[in-house]
């Protein structure tokens, strides 16, 4: 969505531009010339993986944003997350992520899915999971 390459072989997932940079020049760089048999830059790069996913929602809360995160972390407690930037969960085949705006008091959320039926799976549930406690009519 922002246009950011993040690497996930050596560390999980820099977003870094001067590393993501230098990595990509290794990489490519250890790559056989495309003269001698190997891949072009172009065919490199149109072999990354495309996953469906949502669009970044904007979803307005009332109450105190401390209190709806707990409660969001809650409704994912057993399931595997992080709380790095929000909550972001982790399914088996997709995440999804629930993230506050310092700016206005609404919460970011999206998803992704390795096919269209594990995104519909992940939004299904989430929509069962924090439906009642939040208003996600946006969230597609």
């Amino acid at each position: 969505m922002s246009g950011h390459l993040f690497f996930n072989d050596r560390w999980n997932g820099f977003d870094c531009s001067l590393y993501n940079s230098a990595r990509l020049i290794e990489l490519v760089a250890r790559s056989s010339d495309p003269n001698n048999g190997g891949i072009g830059f172009s065919e490199l790069l149109s072999s990354i993986p495309e996953y469906p996913s949502t669009g970044e929602s904007k979803i307005s809360f009332e109450g105190e944003r401390h209190d709806i995160m707990k409660s969001v972390r809650s409704s994912f407690s057993d399931l595997q997350f992080s709380e790095v930037d929000g909550v972001r969960v982790t399914y088996p085949d997709g995440w999804f992520l629930c993230r506050p705006s310092n700016t206005e008091p609404i919460l970011i959320m999206r998803a992704e899915g390795r096919t269209e039926a594990a995104l519909e799976s992940i939004l299904s549930d989430v929509h069962a999971r924090i439906g009642g406690i939040i208003n996600l009519r946006e969230l597609r």
